[in-house]
């Protein structure tokens, strides 16, 4: 009988909330995804800001593959470079393009994503993708996150669905529109932003000026740094920070509107607040999978998070005779907290898995027709140094477990490499419910939708051991160190509630 998991779970009921993708998304992959990364820049010199926020975008591509935004202020407004694919694709000679559009530009924008409609509509994804700007080049916008009421107030401010292609475009539209009226930009934003249902991060820059503001859970991450040239550069990610060679000051806080303006000489920061309770709740899957380990949260990097996890994970559970055993960590995220778990319990760390370096890394198993292409894709994915497995124990542990089709086929691959024992262990809980709060998962593409803990090991090739930190000691693990933590995921209480009926009627 393999190990229980120590949240106590007998059978995985099926769960009657029923989160939505963001709009139209197809079927997601193995793991879930945070839908963006954004970076917006104001500089002192000219020259400068071109290269700031390809550095920037590159420190954020691990939050979007699929299309990339990058645009400039310039005599003739907002110009630049929007395309499908990573920045790889659609910048392949750097910070180049973007400079050649507007060259004395001191204010840019940018934009990383995940495809948040189907391959058949190519051509709604490509009006989706972002910064959005006006028809004037005034106004440029950028979103990380999901919400789930953004046509509805969008409708409410009279403008039309057909001009909405993705929740951003809908409310950088609104608060644009709204901006206009008022003749006041944070006054928009100060009225639009308590109505929004849902997680946001959003960077806007309007003529002169560049503005950022975030939910008033905090849920998803937003850096504010201090660029090489005395400028300043809002990101998704401290990671976009270090790259473009700026110095990390502080987080946007939650309920926070940064407004900089380039009419000000020292370029202070000037803060102004919604008028909404406010209360972190930074989404817990972000610490274990979703942020790039060399960003920060609260000064930790997050590599240094995932080892502490991975420590908390080896009190979790009894390891009898450890030094039989050898640890393998799943690439990438779950690398560090693997050797975390073995230098708790003193066994050996080996790197017997890694990325396959022939395979398309970034192909999208989704995308695939049937469950067996998906299985293969995600096995391609990586390589497993099988003659180093035959008669060993092995500890494997991977960031978490969202649908088991990795978790499946590497086990499968170690039982006929030879293994003599396969444990696998996960420093996240075991997830429950689908997330509409920015990251793209649903609740019946889950390994625990409508099985039990044996169907569950069974669906995974049956390891020897299957075991979930407990969602108590994760959140003692992070909390004190981060503040507080959205686990709705793991037990349904999301800081912004969604209704059954909703969630139907946006599936």
């Amino acid at each position: 009988m393999p190990e229980q998991t120590q949240t106590g779970i007998e059978d995985v009921m099926v769960n009657e909330f029923e989160a939505p993708v963001n709009f139209n998304r197809p079927e997601i992959e193995e793991k879930p995804h945070e839908e963006c990364g954004v970076v917006v820049v104001i500089a002192r010199d000219e020259g400068n800001v071109a290269k700031y926020l390809y550095e920037g975008l590159y420190g954020v591509k691990n939050r979007g593959h699929d299309a990339l935004g990058a645009l400039a202020y310039g005599k003739h407004g907002f110009v630049g470079v929007k395309g499908l694919g990573e920045i790889e694709v659609v910048l392949p000679e750097g910070a180049g393009p973007i400079y050649e559009k507007a060259p004395n530009a001191t204010i840019a924008i940018g934009h990383v994503r995940y495809s948040t409609v189907s391959k058949e509509n190519s051509v709604r994804d490509q009006e989706a993708i972002l910064p959005w700007q006006d028809e004037a080049k005034e106004f440029a916008g950028s979103m990380n996150g999901n919400v789930i009421n953004a046509l509805d107030i969008a409708r409410a401010y009279g403008i039309s669905p057909e001009d909405c292609p993705s929740d951003a475009v809908a409310i950088l539209r609104t608060i644009h529109k709204r901006a206009l009226e008022l003749e006041d930009p944070i006054a928009a934003i100060k009225e639009i932003a308590p109505q929004l249902k849902g997680a946001y991060c959003i960077a806007i820059a309007y003529g002169n000026k560049v503005i950022g503001f975030r939910d008033p859970h905090g849920i998803r991450p937003f850096s504010i740094g201090r660029t090489l040239d005395g400028g300043l550069m809002l990101a998704s990610e401290t990671k976009a920070l270090d790259l473009a060679g700026a110095e990390y000051i502080r987080d946007i806080k939650p309920g926070e509107i940064v407004e900089i303006d380039q009419a000000d000489p020292l370029l202070e920061i000037k803060s102004h607040w919604l008028d909404v309770p406010k209360l972190l709740k930074f989404c817990g899957l972000e610490v274990a999978y979703l942020m790039d380990p060399e960003s920060r949260l609260s000064g930790y990097r997050v590599a240094d998070l995932r080892y502490r996890l991975g420590q908390a994970l080896a009190e979790e559970f009894k390891i009898e005779n450890p030094e039989e055993y050898i640890v393998v960590g799943v690439p990438d995220s779950g690398i560090f907290a693997a050797k975390g778990f073995a230098d708790a319990l003193g066994i050996p760390y080996r790197q017997l898995i890694v990325k396959n370096e022939d395979q398309d890394t970034h192909k999208r198993s989704f995308l695939a027709s049937t469950q067996e292409e998906r299985q293969q894709i995600s096995e391609d994915k990586l390589y497993i140094y099988e003659d180093e497995v035959i008669g060993k124990k092995i500890i494997t542990i991977d960031d978490s477990v969202v649908r088991g089709n990795v978790l499946a086929g590497l086990n499968r691959r170690l039982r006929e490499a030879g293994a003599q024992e396969i444990r696998n262990y996960t420093p996240f809980p075991m997830i429950l419910h689908g997330c509409h709060q920015g990251v793209a998962s649903k609740t019946e593409d889950l390994l625990t939708f409508g099985r039990t803990f044996d169907e569950m090991v069974a669906y995974v090739s049956s390891p020897d051991h299957l075991g979930y930190i407990s969602q108590n000691r994760y959140v003692a693990t992070l909390s004190p160190l981060i503040g507080g933590l959205c686990m709705g995921c793991i037990d349904g209480d999301y800081p912004v509630p969604l209704p059954v009926a909703a969630a139907r009627q946006t599936e």
